[in-house]
């Protein structure tokens, strides 16, 4: 229940006292059992002050209340003349809140004449050292065509404060112009959060901007010697948890140590993980990349592998060649051929995939096709004379 104090407060702000308006704003900023925190309540009795020209209430807004709060209650012009009052006071905040309004309405008439003051307000707030100000000063100058050079070390100076959106913008230009030492500094901090956010109690879902960045510093760290792997493989999953058919293929091929063509690679886990290899290789699969089909061919027709399925690497490997892998294409063709004295079809599934990977320009199938025409030309003119006499073929390997 509320004090005699409070009521008291209640009732000569609701008569339009601009001190009692302030005070009761102040109260809902704080909190207590009777008036509990309440950012809107706030902003009302607050806003209802600074109508009256309560500097001190113009203030507590630029200093406790969200901008987008203030927004909701009060229209964006009459918050910027609150705000330049409450800058021009000495509240740097107030400085920043007065830029963002008028440069969110650049090129509206009614915000034309504050143009100039905004900008130097801004100018301020950076140099007094708030990030949000100094990355929004970058941006401006940038957006202006002014010295790039100069944006960037605004930019650099925001990023070091803190300011996410600055370390985001620094990270994409590293890559962009392949500064990969550059892009880890900044996005590195950013995409180890997101993905600690993900995993924590709350399971918070990274942006698309945020799975971009875990998906960039898994990729370079993967390349690194002396990287941490648990690092690596958790941000690594924090991508492929998310669907990415493509981060899903590149984690199963790290942690199976494989390149992109199936052959063994000269980095990845130290220790090929085939358990967990295998898994995010078939939801690769699934979504219908036949390069993760023929890295499991290769896994389970590995020596390495502690559980090898001849069956299952003959399975996957066509999986492969009927979506169009060309390498998978000719080693369908090379076991077909290499069975046909057990099963004369063998020889015509040999032709067809070697000539569906020649097709697509793969050298050892052309050779091997001109190699078989030139020394098997009677065996493979009997077969194909008896295929026409015979059933349609199932060309499977």
């Amino acid at each position: 229940m509320a004090t005699h104090e409070e009521l008291t407060l209640i009732r000569e702000a609701r008569s339009g006292n601009a001190q009692a308006q302030l005070d009761l704003g102040i109260r809902y900023i704080v909190g207590s059992d009777a008036l509990p925190r309440n950012t809107e309540a706030a902003m009302h009795w607050l806003g209802s002050a600074a109508a009256q020209g309560n500097l001190d209430a113009c203030m507590a807004i630029a200093r406790h209340v969200p901008l987008d709060c203030a927004l909701a209650a009060q229209p964006a012009l009459t918050l910027a003349g609150w705000f330049e009052r409450a800058f021009a006071a000495g509240e740097t905040q107030a400085g920043l809140w007065f830029a963002k309004l008028v440069l969110r309405h650049d090129g509206e008439e009614a915000f034309a004449p504050l143009q100039e003051r905004a900008l130097a307000a801004l100018n301020t707030a950076a140099h007094c050292g708030s990030p949000e100000a100094q990355w929004l000063w970058a941006s401006t100058l940038l957006a202006r065509g002014e010295c790039e050079a100069t944006a960037l070390a605004w930019a650099r100076r925001a990023a070091q404060g803190g300011d996410d959106a600055a370390r985001h913008a620094l990270a994409e230009r590293a890559w962009d112009i392949g500064d990969h030492d550059n892009f880890l500094e900044w996005a590195l901090p950013a995409a180890r959060a997101a993905r600690d956010a993900a995993n924590g109690k709350h399971r918070v879902p990274p942006t698309r901007e945020q799975l971009s960045l875990l998906a960039h510093c898994a990729q370079l760290l993967a390349t690194r010697p002396g990287a941490d792997e648990d690092d690596i493989e958790s941000l690594w999953e924090a991508v492929a948890s998310r669907g990415d058919r493509h981060e899903q293929l590149a984690f199963g091929l790290w942690l199976a140590r494989l390149r992109a063509d199936g052959e063994a690679a000269a980095t990845g886990r130290t220790t090929p993980d085939y358990g967990q290899a295998i898994q995010w290789l078939i939801l690769a699969g699934r979504q219908g990349l036949p390069e993760a089909w023929h890295a499991l061919s290769k896994i389970y027709g590995s020596a390495h592998y502690d559980r090898p399925n001849a069956a299952l690497q003959r399975h996957y490997r066509q999986k492969a060649a009927e979506l169009g892998h060309r390498q998978a294409q000719y080693e369908c063709g090379v076991c077909a051929w290499n069975a046909g004295e057990e099963r004369a079809t063998n020889t015509l599934r040999a032709l067809y995939w070697l000539e569906l990977a020649s097709a697509q320009g793969c050298a050892a199938a052309t050779d091997m096709l001109h190699r078989l025409r030139k020394s098997h030309a009677e065996t493979l003119c009997k077969t194909l004379i008896a295929s026409t006499q015979g059933s349609n073929v199932l060309f499977t390997a």
